[in-house]
């Protein structure tokens, strides 16, 4: 199991995964994904938004989930 966490100001985000070696996973392999992007996320966390959140729809839908986890 790998876990992550990224933080950004007062927002704390979180997520794990599980490597499968049928698939030819290893947990060795995803950190090193993982590691290999860690200066592009560092350097501009915004972008390192899902993608799903890049159109004017899903900054919206994206912006009232915000809002709505803020309470």
């Amino acid at each position: 199991m790998i876990t992550v966490a990224l933080r950004q100001g007062d927002h704390l985000g979180r997520g794990e995964a599980c490597p499968y070696p049928r698939y030819g996973e290893t947990l060795e392999g995803v950190v090193a994904q993982l590691e290999s992007i860690r200066a592009w996320v560092e350097a501009d966390p915004d972008r390192a938004r899902p993608s799903h959140c890049s159109d004017a729809a899903g900054r919206r839908r994206c912006g009232a989930a915000r809002a709505r986890d803020r309470g």
